[in-house]
C-alpha cells in the first residue's frame, strides 16, 4: 500500500498574519497580550497593518490547533516576515521565536526556544518586505497519535534586539511555519 513515506511531498507552509497575534483588551484595543503589548498599526500609508514593534522585548503570542496533516516526525521551520522604515544598510534586528506543543491532558507552559534559532537580520531598504533565516524545531515534537487526537501549538514572536540607530518604525508582518505533510491514513507502527 502506498503511504506518505513512498511519496516525495514538497514542504508546505502556513502564514500567520500579525493580526492573529492581537487581542482586544479592556485597557486598549488591538494590542498583543505579550510583553510590551505592541499595537496593530498601518505600515506607512499603504492601507494594511502589522504589529508596530517599538522596544526590544516587544512580543506577540498565539496558540492554535496543530493541523492534522503536519508530520511530527519531520522538523518544522519558522521564518519571521518584517519591515522597517530604515534605509540604513547597517541597521539590524534580532528576532526570537519560541514554540511549545501540547497534547490533550498536558499542563500548559510558556513556549520555549527553537532548536536552531533565527540569525540576526539586516535592513535592505525602507519599507521592504523582508524575511529572516529559518529557525528550526527538530523532528518528533509530538507523536503521530497525539497530533491525530488533537494538539495545540503556542508560538511567541519577539523583537529581541535592534541596532541603536534604528529609530524608524519596525513592523512584524507575520510568521511563516513550514512543514512536511502527512496525508495518508496513519500507520502508527512505523
Amino acid at each position: 500500500m502506498i503511504r506518505d513515506k513512498a511519496i516525495q511531498w514538497k514542504r508546505e507552509s502556513l502564514f500567520i498574519h500579525a493580526e492573529q497575534f492581537v487581542a482586544a483588551t479592556a485597557t486598549a484595543a488591538h494590542q498583543t497580550v505579550g510583553a510590551g503589548a505592541p499595537p496593530l498599526a498601518e505600515i506607512s500609508t499603504f492601507g494594511f497593518a502589522a504589529l508596530l514593534m517599538e522596544a526590544a522585548g516587544d512580543e506577540g503570542g498565539y496558540a492554535f490547533m496543530v493541523p492534522k496533516h503536519w508530520d511530527p516526525a519531520e522538523e518544522l521551520g519558522f521564518t519571521v516576515w518584517w519591515s522597517s522604515g530604515s534605509s540604513t544598510a547597517a541597521d539590524t534586528i534580532d528576532w526570537l521565536v519560541l514554540a511549545k506543543f501540547f497534547a490533550e491532558g498536558v499542563v500548559l507552559t510558556a513556549p520555549a526556544a527553537l532548536d536552531t534559532t533565527i540569525a540576526q537580520d539586516t535592513v535592505v531598504d525602507a519599507n521592504f518586505g523582508q524575511k529572516t533565516s529559518r529557525g528550526i524545531k527538530n523532528k518528533n515534537w509530538l507523536t503521530h497519535a497525539q497530533v491525530d487526537a488533537g494538539a495545540i501549538i503556542a508560538v511567541n514572536v519577539e523583537m529581541d534586539a535592534f541596532a541603536v540607530g534604528l529609530s524608524e518604525p519596525k513592523h512584524f508582518l507575520g510568521l511563516e511555519i513550514d512543514f512536511m505533510p502527512r496525508r495518508c491514513k496513519p500507520d502508527y507502527s512505523s
